[in-house]
């Protein structure tokens, strides 16, 4: 290496030395200031006043209350997370049609409002399902 390339690689050295911390400090002064993540929550509808059935299994709780208006509404509250993440409802009507009522996830309350029974015999029958694995979890059968 002569003198003329000592100097160039010397030169060449400083400017890298140079530019790299500020092109660093640019670099993090056009980092976005985004919001930290949150998780999504959706509001829970308000509980009927008037519980007519309730069924209590270690896992979870669940109840069918009304309004005075008529109107129906499931409360599912888990007190465990249950075994699978993926479970649905869905309320069973006359000749084994099924309509989706929601989704359960994790511990917690979920309500949804339901609706009426068609059928004479006043029976409201629900049923959990695992959509993953295509498995009945467990039905539920409340009669009043």
């Amino acid at each position: 290496m002569n003198k003329q390339l000592r100097k160039r690689h010397r030169i060449s050295w400083v400017l890298i030395g140079l530019s790299l911390p500020v092109m660093m400090l640019i670099s993090w002064l056009f980092i976005p200031q985004l919001e930290p993540v949150k998780a999504i929550t959706m509001d829970l509808p308000e509980a009927f006043p008037i519980s007519i059935k309730k069924i209590e299994h270690p896992a979870y709780t669940v109840q069918l209350r009304k309004n005075s208006a008529g109107e129906m509404q499931l409360e599912w509250r888990n007190e465990a997370p249950l075994k699978v993440p993926t479970a649905v409802i869905y309320q069973l009507n006359e000749g084994n049609s099924k309509q989706l009522i929601g989704r359960i996830e994790t511990r917690g309350i979920y309500r949804f409002t339901i609706q009426p029974d068609s059928s004479s015999n006043n029976t409201y029958r629900f049923q959990l399902y695992d959509f993953i694995h295509q498995q009945i979890i467990d039905t539920l059968n409340f009669h009043l």
